[in-house]
């Protein structure tokens, strides 16, 4: 029992002792890359490969580049020749898959070991990228994709005659890397540290501008050729044609009675944020400031300036507000979602929050209050169609990511050309210009909402005809606080309150009950400005967001260029 004990551990230990010198670690011993740019801008590479296959029993190897770069820019690759060390032909096949190029070299009947050394020739078309102020060679060089050490790597970059770099960078590392390699002369770079699995070389030459051909791709198909670079063109037409059928079926405004009278009193059936629906087709935070003031002047909260101190001196003007009135006696959701926002979603009476507590807050409930708002315009029946979202908008970007497919299988043996990427940009904007413009115009109101239009303007001009003009004015009602409450939001609706406000500057006598006194006696035109000042910062904390601001950049491998950028790159490996 012990002898076989000792024995399963001699041979344990016989096998761990012997097996570095057993494993098969394949390297590239070396891999050094010619680069000639030619005057039509074609790319000429020979790439010599010193590939040590250990003890491994293999074919041969393979290199894989892709025809396509990370901004999915095309390049076409003609494969010269195949040779081994001493330039005597090797056997190979190319095949193309997933826009990658693969090249295969061996015979599948025989078996090869040790170090093995390979000289891949191929052509490139279109990998001169092409800028405003210069073009540029930008090559990944090794590949980043080789599941083997490379031990040594090197590039050699020839421009035609009389053409001078005008910035020349190459890197090595892993995908991303700004590592700088070894300046060898005016033309070669060398990375003498081995490249890990991942791991790769680039290099980078910006050139004058116009000192190589530009490349059109070849193509047997005028029209495909035509499409592939103005098809977003007919963005924008098909858009309009989709919008202007919608608006036409269902955006049209009947006739009213074309003709604006002086009204004096509030619509009877209508809050002041449902007024700023009718005449905005919207519900804008200015019509929601009105609805919180018409909440106030009702009774159901009262509001409070409170000036915050610094070493005796005023430095940011705030308002606590209270809510007076249980939730359950308002009348209409909207008013109910308001109080939430303000008070929470339990209000209690003797509730307190401040004005400045609502920034970033009430973003969340606009959407849900403006559509409450248009439900009850909608069931009131003042609009046969009010859209609550975007749906044009959402519609449209959704068709666009249907076209891109489509455009992206016709541009696919396409060359990148600035003047698509310039017309698909432009078209997008024209196409959500378009869209919105229709979305505005969208809304469509009954006979009943265009009266009610028209009774509105003529309420506007009443509220914001100055004293001197008012004369002709012989129905209006007399200048009363109750008067100026009952319209006053509306006046802030239409945004005419500082007019109305001063029609009234010797009618005040006491402080309102909703509107409390900052000390001191009371004084109209000092309560006028506290009322402006009071719908400026609600209007600011009705419209404020979280601020989010991310941004990326991108420009020229010679500028800000790295490891594993540019065209070529790829990878390889034994088989």
């Amino acid at each position: 029992m012990k002898k076989t004990f000792f024995s399963i551990i001699t041979i344990i230990f016989g096998v761990l002792a012997f097996y570095p010198c057993v494993t098969n670690a394949e390297i590239i011993r070396s891999f050094s890359s010619d680069i000639t740019v030619m005057p039509d801008s074609s790319l000429v590479i020979k790439e010599k490969i010193v590939y040590d296959f250990e003890n491994a029993l293999r074919h041969g190897i393979y290199r894989d580049i892709p025809l396509k770069n990370k901004e999915r820019e095309n390049i076409e690759i003609e494969v010269l020749s195949v040779t081994d060390k001493d330039d005597k032909p090797q056997v190979f096949t190319t095949s193309t898959k997933n826009q990658v190029l693969n090249i295969k070299i061996g015979d599948n009947g025989v078996i090869i070991s040790g170090e093995k050394g390979y000289n891949i020739t191929y052509k490139v078309f279109g990998a001169v990228d092409y800028y405003e102020d210069f073009d540029e060679v930008y090559w990944n060089v090794t590949g980043n994709e080789w599941n083997v050490p490379i031990e040594f790597s090197e590039v050699s970059i020839t421009l035609p005659k009389d053409v001078f770099p005008k910035e020349r960078k190459c890197y090595f590392g892993p995908s991303g890397s700004k590592t700088s390699c070894k300046v060898v002369d005016d033309k070669t770079y060398q990375v003498e540290k081995v490249l890990a699995e991942g791991e790769g070389m680039t290099v980078a030459v910006a050139l004058n501008k116009g000192a190589v051909s530009e490349y059109q791709h070849k193509t047997d198909n005028k029209l495909l050729a035509f499409l592939s670079i103005f098809w977003p063109a007919f963005l924008p037409v098909i858009v309009f044609c989709f919008m202007f059928y919608r608006w036409h079926r269902k955006g049209r405004d009947p006739k009213g009675k074309g003709i604006i009278k002086p009204e004096y009193l509030a619509p009877e059936d209508l809050s002041p944020v449902e007024v700023g629906g009718i005449m905005h087709e919207a519900i804008k935070p200015r019509s929601i400031s009105a609805q919180i003031i018409d909440l106030a002047i009702r009774g159901f909260i009262k509001i409070k300036p409170i000036e915050n101190k610094l070493l005796g001196f005023s430095y940011k003007q705030d308002y606590e507000l209270t809510l007076l009135v249980e939730i359950g006696f308002l009348d209409n959701d909207f008013d109910k979602e308001i109080i939430k926002t303000m008070f929470g979603d339990n209000p209690t009476v003797g509730g307190v929050t401040m004005l400045s507590a609502l920034n970033n807050l009430f973003y969340k409930s606009v959407s849900k209050i403006s559509g409450l708002v248009i439900d009850s315009l909608l069931k009131k029946k003042y609009y046969f169609n009010f859209p609550k979202n975007n749906w044009s908008i959402t519609i449209i970007l959704l068709g666009l990511l249907v076209v891109q497919p489509i455009g992206l299988i016709i541009m696919s043996n396409q060359t990148h050309d600035p003047r698509r990427d310039v017309i698909f940009i432009s078209s997008f904007i024209f196409s959500i210009g378009i869209a919105l413009i229709f979305q505005f115009l969208m809304p469509s109101k009954t006979k009943k909402g265009v009266l009610m239009k028209e009774y509105l303007l003529g309420l506007k001009e009443y509220l914001q005809i100055v004293e001197k003009d008012r004369l002709v004015f012989h129905n209006a009602p007399e200048k009363k606080p109750e008067v100026f409450e009952a319209l006053l939001p509306y006046a802030i609706v239409f945004g005419v309150e500082e007019l109305w406000a001063k029609e009234f500057n010797d009618i005040y006598k006491t402080n309102p009950e909703w509107f409390e006194n900052s000390g001191g006696n009371f004084n109209t035109a000092n309560f006028g400005k506290e009322l402006s000042t009071f719908g400026t910062v609600l209007i600011s904390s009705i419209s404020s967001t979280p601020h989010d601001s991310s941004s990326s950049s991108g420009s020229s491998g010679v500028s800000s260029g790295s490891s594993g950028g540019g065209h070529g790159g790829g990878g390889g490996g034994s088989w």
